[in-house]
């Protein structure tokens, strides 16, 4: 059970990179895109449009992070 949730949080994490950062070039310049900082993996509220939004929990490093109490679409 341990290694299912390790790979929900995992998948979690990368599906979240793919949406979040955007473009490669947003790291390049390290500038904040749709308020997540460059380099950054960010996770925003449930159902919030991310143009006007703040992210809810911001993420610098690589690994695995606690992703309790996040459910549904975010």
């Amino acid at each position: 059970m341990r290694r299912i949730t390790r790979g929900a949080a995992a998948l979690a994490i990368a599906a979240a990179a793919l949406t979040a950062v955007g473009t490669g070039s947003a790291l390049a310049n390290d500038r904040p895109v749709y308020g997540c900082p460059g380099g950054a993996v960010c996770i925003y509220p449930e159902g919030a449009d991310i143009h006007t939004s703040t992210p809810t929990d911001i993420f610098y490093s690589y690994g695995a992070h606690n992703l309790s109490d996040q459910f549904g679409d975010h």
